[in-house]
């Protein structure tokens, strides 16, 4: 399991590559480490798109906020058009679970107090 996922910017293609690491967990092994290489990385590697997309949606949607489209943009290249299976979406903004603006997407109350369901219906 990753400790952290840093996040690294491509500003050629303006997308996030977002980069999943495990640290070293015995301390004295991570000072060892962080001596001869000045970091405490067991590994390090990156995560695939759709890895990417899933976390963003899975995080995104638990927010009060939503999903920034830039922000899927960023990470995936796509909107929300192209993301998502335009039936299912509108299925769920049509039961009401999910807002969509011209900006983000939101759960909506009935929305989060079901997001498993709703993630899961949105991303099958």
């Amino acid at each position: 399991m990753p400790a952290s996922a840093p996040v690294h910017m491509d500003v050629s293609r303006r997308t996030i590559q977002r980069i999943a690491t495990q640290r070293i967990r015995s301390p004295d092994s991570w000072l060892s480490q962080v001596e001869a290489s000045s970091d405490g990385m067991e590994s390090t590697e990156p995560l695939p798109p759709e890895t990417q997309f899933e976390e963003a949606i899975l995080m995104g949607l638990r927010l009060s906020e939503g999903i920034p489209e830039t922000r899927l943009q960023a990470i995936t290249g796509k909107g929300f058009d192209d993301a998502f299976d335009p039936a299912r979406l509108a299925a769920l903004i049509e039961s009401d679970f999910l807002i969509r603006t011209p900006e983000r997407l939101t759960a909506t109350p009935a929305g989060r107090s079901r997001l498993n369901a709703v993630i899961a219906h949105l991303l099958a």
